[in-house]
């Protein structure tokens, strides 16, 4: 998939709300498991008015939808995949320009 096909194709909010999960605060991918990634979600990273986290069952559900579009993959714990740090930079690029 190339660069173009990145930034002309958006995906969800969750999905690269989870991608963006993954990166820590120097800007480095880390392997998280599930329930790391369900505690590092705060909903006043996308909306300041909101204090809610995610239920098991939508961090469940993005989690199946980002794996299923090869984002994210489970070993020991869940990780980004090099298409799924593409994929983040992409829309990030793209969401500035829109």
């Amino acid at each position: 998939m190339s660069q173009v096909e990145l930034l002309e194709k958006p995906i969800s909010a969750d999905v690269f709300t989870l991608l963006r999960l993954f990166e820590n605060y120097r800007g480095i991918d880390v392997p998280q498991d599930w329930f790391d990634l369900r505690q590092h979600y705060h909903g006043a990273l996308d909306d300041p008015a909101s204090r809610e986290t995610w239920s098991p069952q939508r961090l469940s559900k993005v989690l199946d939808e980002a794996e299923a579009e090869g984002l994210v993959e489970y070993r020991d714990k869940w990780r980004i995949t090099p298409k799924g740090a593409e994929t983040r930079k992409a829309e990030t690029v793209r969401r500035m320009k829109a």
